[in-house]
C-alpha cells in the first residue's frame, strides 16, 4: 500500500479492505492513529472508555496527537452520543457531525 508521511496510508487500507469485502474494521491505537484517521476521515463511529481513575500529569497524552485545530469553529463535533455503564466504567458512543 502507499506510504503517507512513512505510514501506511489509511484511506488506500480502507479501499483495499473494502474491496476484500472487510465492513468493519476497529482501530485500537494511540493517539497518533487516532489523529491520522480523523485527518483521514475514515471514522465512522467513536467509541470511548472512561474509568473513574485519574492519571493526570502534564505530559499524559489525550486520546487525539496531530496538529489539532487552531480554531474551534473547524473542530470536529460528535453526534448521537450514549452512555452505557460496563462494570465501572462508562462507554461513549457518538458519530462524526462536521462543524461549521
Amino acid at each position: 500500500l502507499p506510504e503517507q508521511e512513512g505510514r501506511v496510508n489509511l484511506r488506500s487500507l480502507m479501499d483495499e479492505l473494502g474491496k476484500r469485502e472487510v465492513l468493519s474494521v476497529l482501530l485500537e491505537g494511540g493517539a497518533t492513529l487516532n489523529a491520522s484517521a480523523l485527518k483521514a476521515g475514515i471514522i465512522d463511529k467513536f467509541i470511548f472508555f472512561l474509568a473513574p481513575k485519574i492519571i493526570g500529569g502534564s505530559s499524559a497524552p489525550g486520546p487525539f496527537g496531530g496538529a489539532g485545530f487552531q480554531n474551534l469553529r473547524d473542530a470536529f463535533l460528535i453526534a448521537g452520543l450514549s452512555c452505557t455503564k460496563i462494570g465501572e466504567d462508562l462507554m461513549i458512543t457518538g458519530y462524526p457531525a462536521r462543524s461549521r
